[in-house]
Parts: structure tokens; C-alpha cells; sequence
């Protein structure tokens, strides 16, 4: 993003106008945090478990957080460094629905450390997902930048 020259601090070169308050969040870094060297980057992985918000879509949030989850990181082990549960509740536009009904990360120190955990074990946490949910998720493996 260019400097506050005369542009609208809340908005992208391509367009996008930044949700509200994300530019006051974006002035709080340090002038000078684009110069820090001396600053370790670590590589964080995370993997999204995306379910989306179909018609007759039916999610068992209970099963999912009480039962599933805790399975999942069982069998994954230290491999898995934390996890995070979110549920949907509405989509970007008033009244829309949530594009997702749930979504699950995990976070990986690699890719070959996902895989590693996951393979053992995909069978059975695979066959549980129709224990909470009708819906086919979406599977997403990203590099966290920020």
C-alpha cells in the first residue's frame, strides 16, 4: 500500500476499501517494523477444514468441539501445534448467510510434518466426519504470513 500521500488510507491499490478499523490496527506497528533483521521468521503452516454452508447442511458443533477435535489432535500428536474452531454466522452482506458453517485450522511447523502426522491416522478421522455432518468439506493448506 503507498504512502498516505493523498489516497484513502482505507483503500487498496486494486480497489478494496479495508473493513473498518483494520487501518487503525495496520498504524499501531512500529514505524520501523519493516526494517527489523534481527527477526526470526518461522514458517507456520495451517490447515483449514472448510465446511461449507449448503442447503439442508446440518453441523453437530458439539460433537465437533467435544468429540472430533480432541480425536484429531490425539492422533496427531506434538506434531499439531495448536488448533482453532470457528463457526459461522453470517456472510458479508446483511442478512446473507455464512459461507461456511464451521471451520477447523490446525497448524503444522511444515507441510512434510502435516503429512507425516495425518497419513496414519487420515482413515479414521476421515470416517468420523459423517458423526457431526452431511457436508463435504473443503480441505485448504496455507503458509501464515502475518
Amino acid at each position: 500500500m503507498a504512502s498516505a500521500e493523498s489516497r484513502d488510507p482505507d483503500r487498496y491499490a486494486i480497489g478494496y476499501r479495508a473493513p473498518v478499523g483494520w487501518t487503525k490496527l495496520c498504524a499501531q506497528a512500529p514505524a520501523h517494523a519493516d526494517k527489523i533483521s534481527n527477526v526470526k521468521e518461522e514458517t507456520v503452516i495451517k490447515v483449514s477444514v472448510l465446511y461449507p454452508n449448503s442447503a439442508g447442511c446440518k453441523f453437530d458443533m458439539g460433537y465437533y468441539l467435544e468429540k472430533h477435535m480432541p480425536m484429531v489432535q490425539q492422533k496427531l500428536g506434538s506434531a499439531c501445534k495448536r488448533m482453532a474452531v470457528e463457526e459461522g454466522i453470517a456472510g458479508g452482506a446483511p442478512g446473507a448467510p455464512a459461507t461456511y458453517v464451521a471451520m477447523g485450522h490446525l497448524y503444522f511447523d511444515t507441510t512434510d510434518a502435516f503429512q507425516a502426522a495425518f497419513a496414519p491416522h487420515a482413515q479414521a478421522i476421515l470416517a468420523d466426519i459423517p458423526n457431526y455432518t452431511n457436508t463435504q468439506p473443503t480441505i485448504q493448506i496455507s503458509e501464515v504470513k502475518l
